[in-house]
């Protein structure tokens, strides 16, 4: 064989074995890749791939994005982007158990059509219409759906779909066991909360004299219980060993339920004004203060009345409000959360080492706090008062917590004396989830809702965002929230930030200037008899001339040094912007063709050796 015809049949041996490589590859890393992003954006969670690889049944997931018109968006077409390579990693990691399609809708069309019947909920830009959602079909034809996808949860993005492929794996609702005294069951007069926790799970109230929680129950939600008996805390223990979920909000006086509940056809309901449920609470390592707390940075505006009878209005520490600012911004429950959350006279969680388990603070005070007497708050007192007693301890208070891990049962290795079980668990079976919030006072219509039944803080929210996650799938409560996709150029960021620094110190500088001048001329005006003193046809004198001079030179000099600053912050951005520019585009394309060249290079002398 030539030495032409060798080079060839070993090129087409080549070809052929990239080939079979490329082919072999795609079965074999199906759904690898390598997230080289700072917050791995593209890595899913340890939980989606939980849900992925328990999924039995295949699952259509089609992506509906009108791509004509979001390119027209540079946000939305590279959020959308985002969302595409998702979806392609979830169809990556599941064996061939979900299949994407995507549909680009159009006006008036039948991919249009199709999007309004899936659920997808457009939005009108500039006059048209942008469809980007998201939906679901399982193999029995049931559906699920994210309307539209909002560039506000991008950092939720692996959560909402997650959730969505889970809801179609188990498409049955969770039920939610509730044990409370507050008015949860009077209709119209029901809270906002509850009317809407009913909306999106099967409730069941439990009565007082409960002696077991039903096994169907996926978690519990205590809300400002009654002193419970050995027997229902053991209930409520063992349950809590068996299925690890539940939402607790214990308030050590709960000021406010007793207002409004009268009712004419029957007595009012009675709100314990105390709650306890400490032996459950320490064996967890948490406590809740006897004592309640009291806000002073960011009281609420009450009513007042004066010793005449005129009403106003002052700040009662008591209520306060807890800002975003003062929420976990990492953790799925909080994370989404914009508006305050209103309390009223809670109490302070405390929080005490327990093997296995973890504690994740959610919401916390400002650090203007005092702990006030519970018997005091339960007694109303007025602003005035409360201001007087306040004294600020420099302490910010833990008022909503969330709790994870093995979690030990309070009643140890045994169940109590007198009562009969089965069988006793020491400790949860799989890994516990518990929200604990130290107010019942929160989840009162009149501390979040309007007359119009519309909310105007997130205490519902708050509620409901932490019930549906802990009474969803085990694997969903493992996520968090991912930073958005979208990162700041720091450096071109920090140089801005450099450079308005300097402006700002130019402009202060050139103030203080002209101050200084405009009281040396008044001086001079006060001094003098010449124009500056106002006198008619009069010369300015010397010193008027050489002072008026002196602030012309001085005020361009200013000018000139702010002129400046822009100037080398532009250059800077733009030197920035051409290195960025040479090594992204031409840098890699310039060190392949050198290693080529040296390659080449390489065999020719080896080649005239071998000759």
């Amino acid at each position: 064989m030539t030495r032409r015809g060798f080079a060839w049949f070993m090129a087409g041996v080549l070809c052929a074995a990239f080939l079979a490589a490329n082919a072999l590859a795609g079965v074999v890393l199906r759904g690898a890749r390598l997230d080289l992003t700072a917050g791995r954006l593209y890595t899913l969670s340890d939980g989606t791939r939980r849900v992925l690889g328990d999924l039995k049944e295949p699952v259509d997931l089609t992506f509906y994005y009108s791509a004509e018109v979001g390119a027209r968006y540079p946000a939305i077409a590279a959020y959308a982007a985002r969302v595409r390579e998702m979806l392609q990693s979830y169809a990556g990691r599941a064996n061939g158990q979900i299949r994407i399609h995507e549909v680009a809708p159009a006006r008036f069309t039948e991919e249009e059509d199709a999007a309004s019947a899936a659920g997808m909920v457009p939005a009108e830009t500039g006059g048209e219409t942008l469809y980007f959602g998201l939906a679901g079909a399982n193999a029995a034809d049931e559906h699920a759906a994210i309307p539209a996808f909002s560039p506000a949860r991008e950092p939720f993005l692996e959560y909402d779909i997650t959730r969505l492929i889970a809801q179609l794996e188990s498409p049955t609702r969770s039920e939610i066991a509730i044990i409370s005294t507050l008015p949860l069951g009077g209709g119209e007069r029901a809270p906002l909360f509850f009317t809407e926790l009913a909306r999106g799970a099967p409730l069941q109230i439990l009565p007082r004299d409960f002696t077991a929680i039903p096994d169907s129950a996926t978690m519990l939600a205590i809300l400002q219980p009654w002193p419970l008996s050995e027997a229902q805390l053991y209930a409520v223990d063992q349950f809590l060993m068996r299925k690890g979920r539940a939402f607790i909000a214990v308030d050590p006086a709960a000021v406010t339920w007793d207002e409004g509940l009268a009712s004419p056809f029957g007595p009012a309901p009675v709100v314990e004004p105390r709650s306890d449920l400490s032996r459950l609470l320490a064996a967890w390592g948490v406590s809740v203060s006897a004592d309640v707390l009291a806000d002073g940075q960011n009281a609420l505006s009450v009513r007042t009345a004066d010793a005449l009878g005129r009403a106003g209005e002052a700040p009662q520490p008591l209520y306060f409000k807890t800002p975003a600012a003062q929420m976990a911004r990492d953790d799925l429950i909080t994370a989404a959360l914009s508006r305050q959350i209103n309390f009223a006279a809670p109490g302070a969680l405390t929080v005490a080492a327990v093997p296995g388990l973890t504690t994740t603070p959610l919401v916390s005070t400002s650090r203007q706090t005092m702990r006030f007497s519970a018997e005091a708050a339960l007694a109303r007192p007025s602003p005035q008062d409360v201001a007087r007693s306040f004294r600020p301890s420099g302490r910010a208070e833990t008022i909503a917590l969330r709790v994870s891990g093995i979690a030990p049962s309070a009643f140890g290795a045994a169940p109590p004396l007198g009562i009969g079980a089965a069988t006793h668990l020491a400790k949860s079976l799989r890994p516990a989830e518990i929200v604990i919030v130290a107010d019942a006072d929160f989840l009162n219509d009149a501390f979040y809702v309007s007359e119009a039944r519309a909310p105007f803080a997130d205490n519902g929210a708050f509620a409901l965002n932490a019930i549906d996650l802990l009474s969803g799938d085990d694997a969903l409560v493992s996520l968090r929230s991912r930073a958005p996709s979208a990162r700041p150029l720091v450096m071109i960021e920090r140089m801005r930030s450099e450079a308005g620094a300097r402006m700002a110190g130019a402009q202060a500088r050139l103030r203080k200037e002209i101050d200084d001048t405009e009281s040396r001329l008044a001086n001079l005006q006060r001094a003098g008899n010449g124009a500056f003193a106002g006198a008619l046809g009069a010369e300015r004198t010397g010193a008027e001339r050489a002072e008026a001079d002196r602030f012309r030179a001085r005020m361009l000099g200013l000018r000139n040094e702010l002129r400046a600053s822009e100037r080398d912050f532009r250059r800077g951005v733009e030197t920035l912007q051409g290195w960025l520019v040479f090594v992204n585009v031409w840098l890699a394309p310039l060190l392949v063709a050198a290693a080529g060249v040296f390659v080449f290079w390489r065999r020719r002398v080896r080649a005239e050796g071998w000759s």
